[in-house]
């Protein structure tokens, strides 16, 4: 993952992009643990409105792989579909680590 591609590709700096980033991580770890407990509470309504928070900020960052996850977990929960979402899951936070190590190590 190359962000400062998606920095230039988004028409914004360095610096502007990282706090963006660090906001975004943020947000979404306040949305990741709500998206569990709709999975685990069986509340299609409170997972649905958690993905789809993720899936709206990671498109605006360019960020495709969480975007493309969060997709799939939005369509899953409207449709009721909670079970079985450990996969997707963990793709999710393995996708925002990696960019909580970017940040971490400087390599915006």
């Amino acid at each position: 993952m190359n962000l400062l591609f998606l920095a230039n590709e988004l028409g914004l700096d360095e610096p502007e992009y990282k706090e963006l980033l660090e906001l975004f991580i943020e947000t979404t770890e306040n949305d990741t643990a709500k998206l569990r407990e709709g999975i685990k509470n069986n509340d299609p309504e409170m997972a649905e409105k958690a993905a789809h928070s993720i899936k709206g900020s990671s498109g605006n960052l360019g960020l495709t792989g969480i975007y493309e996850i969060s997709s799939r977990l939005v369509e899953k929960a409207h449709a009721g579909e909670l079970g079985g979402l450990d996969h997707e899951m963990k793709g999710l936070v393995e996708r925002l680590e990696d960019v909580g190590t970017l940040l971490r190590n400087g390599k915006v």
